[in-house]
């Protein structure tokens, strides 16, 4: 069994730096390293990924529709045998932060 899962952010509508939201997701999923067998890295350039990360808002696809409102929706995801597997989404009109 595969115990390295990749992880790919899509970054054309997000207000955060792209570099300070890739340090702070694989921040994340070291995290979550510690207390399972699982490693995690992000994808190279055209490698396929399990996880798919994107900052979203409105009506982006998914039939989930996130509302532009602070204080809203934070994000969602998708289960692994669901419709859009891996995709996790985050509200790009939220003020995000490392703190």
């Amino acid at each position: 069994m595969n115990r390295t899962l990749i992880w790919k952010l899509d970054s054309k509508t997000m207000s955060y730096g792209r570099t300070q939201a890739r340090r702070m997701i694989q921040e994340s999923f070291d995290d979550w390293s510690k207390y399972t067998d699982l490693t995690f890295r992000e994808a190279t350039q055209n490698e396929q990924a399990d996880f798919n990360l994107a900052f979203v808002t409105g009506d982006h696809g998914d039939g989930y529709p996130i509302k532009p409102e602070k204080g809203g929706t934070l994000a969602h995801a998708f289960f692994p045998w669901r419709e859009y597997p891996g995709l996790i989404h985050f509200d790009s009109s939220e003020d995000w932060t490392h703190e």
